[in-house]
């Protein structure tokens, strides 16, 4: 499927801050419409490929495969208490990365494999538990600097991190590993086996959440557990209500199979 840019109206992110997403209420018919081409594609897809367009569950948790042909990757829980509840940082990938545009994900980067082997070492199972992650510890102090990394990089909060207003708690990690669609070269699907650590990350600081777009995600968006989880079992971005579209944008990738296990596992408060 050709890439396709994100339509964004301008003072979209005004929104976002303000709760007003912009998109057609739930019952317009061209939301109906949508959804209905939606469904129409994603049988298309299904037809020629046999599989829907976005696996979720084909990842095993634990690391048995060598990372050198398992590359390894590390994605973040980025959550965050706000209104009550616990909310969720995602957003739409942008061209400004190799793999999977217009796929909505939690935040990613890659990472060498002599890092991730020093966070391979103390897992369990696939999990390490919040014991496993104490304060100061090798493995600690790994993730924390990769996460900042990936903050600073590619989330926007290179100033705040350096000003100090900015601080995360490393809670708990897991790994999988799968083989994850990233796209298409001449109407075939394009694959790549992945090492898929995710590290459920608390956001500790105040009320600000930071910007609602950047280079790499263009919006990001904090959503509820349950959008997130129905928004997985669906594989429909208009869940979320937010004014995405939903026939560009897509739902897929081992990022956010690892976020549904951490959520569904709650790993870190149990250590499993």
């Amino acid at each position: 499927m050709t890439a396709i840019k994100v339509p964004l109206t301008r003072g979209w992110s005004d929104a976002v801050r303000a709760g007003q997403t912009g998109g057609p209420p739930l019952d317009d018919p061209s939301r109906r419409r949508r959804r209905r081409r939606f469904r129409a594609l994603t049988r298309r897809v299904v037809g020629r490929t046999g599989r829907r367009p976005s696996p979720v569950g084909t990842a095993k948790l634990g690391v048995e495969q060598p990372l050198s042909t398992y590359p390894p990757v590390l994605a973040i829980t980025l959550r965050r208490r706000d209104g009550g509840q616990d909310k969720v940082l995602v957003g739409v990938r942008t061209s400004h990365n190799r793999t999977h545009q217009n796929v909505l994900s939690v935040p990613t980067i890659r990472v060498l494999p002599e890092v991730a082997a020093v966070w391979r070492r103390p897992l369990a199972d696939g999990v390490l538990s919040t014991e496993g992650l104490r304060p100061g510890s090798p493995v600690e102090r790994t993730v924390r600097r990769v996460v900042l990394e990936l903050l600073a990089r590619k989330v926007g909060l290179a100033d705040p991190l350096e000003r100090g207003e900015v601080d995360v708690e490393i809670e708990a990690m897991l790994a999988v590993q799968g083989t994850s669609l990233i796209g298409s070269r001449n109407g075939e699907d394009v694959t790549e086996n992945l090492t898929m650590f995710n590290a459920q990350v608390r956001w500790t600081s105040a009320d600000d959440p930071g910007p609602a777009r950047t280079a790499s995600y263009d919006p990001l968006l904090w959503i509820t557990e349950d959008q997130f989880a129905e928004m997985v079992r669906t594989r429909d971005v208009g869940v979320l209500d937010a004014g995405l579209d939903e026939i560009e944008v897509c739902v897929r990738g081992l990022c956010i199979e690892s976020t549904l296990r951490t959520l569904g596992r709650r790993v870190g408060q149990d250590g499993r």
